[in-house]
């Protein structure tokens, strides 16, 4: 079985190409007062395509692969919550979590709403339901080369477990594996 730097992987779904968290917010400058957190419709598709081609760096699933990871992840809860803005899906968040452990697996949101607090409003939003659902550790992994990313972790309580060579493809590069213990998450803006 693969392993999450270390960790015992929390399913055996495919993952796609590119696999990264990414938000591009370190330390979001405010939040919208707008901003809505709920949970995936399909009919947010085609939004979450959109964001996902303008964030290079995030995991770019496919329709097919997001209607797989909602239906068929044995022994684990899938985890899809939007930022809505103005009633458009600007950002958004997939997890998995399986018994108390959660996995990040992408968070991107649309570049004209960075740094408004959005992928913050994910990340509290995705850490209640989780806390709520008994999970004391959150992992995720982060191109190296996004700073950006790994900075919002860092402020967010992440701390760096280790480091993954030649994970990504196109462009070939090494992945850092964070974690976050749950434990009264304070989600910095």
């Amino acid at each position: 079985m693969p392993s999450f730097c270390g960790k015992a992987q929390l399913s055996e779904l495919p993952m796609p190409e590119g696999k990264a968290a990414s938000s591009g917010a370190a330390g979001a400058v405010g939040r919208d007062p707008s901003v809505t957190i709920r949970t995936f419709r399909p009919e947010d598709g085609p939004s979450v395509e959109a964001i996902l081609r303008s964030s290079p760096q995030a995991a770019q699933w496919t329709q097919d692969a997001v209607t797989r990871f909602l239906t068929s992840i044995p022994g684990a809860y899938a985890h899809f919550f939007v930022a809505e803005s103005g009633g458009a899906v600007t950002g958004f968040l997939m997890a998995r979590q399986v018994a108390k452990e959660a996995e990040i697996l992408n968070i991107a949101v649309l570049p004209a709403y960075r740094r408004s607090g959005q992928a913050t409003e994910l990340l509290r939003e995705g850490t209640m339901q989780w806390n709520a659902g008994g999970v004391t550790m959150i992992f995720l992994e982060v191109r190296e080369s996004n700073q950006a990313a790994i900075a919002f972790y860092e402020a967010n309580g992440f701390t760096v477990r280790g480091r993954r060579p030649t994970y990504y493809r196109e462009p070939e590069e090494a992945a850092i594996c964070m974690m976050r213990k749950v434990t009264g998450f304070p989600v910095q803006d």
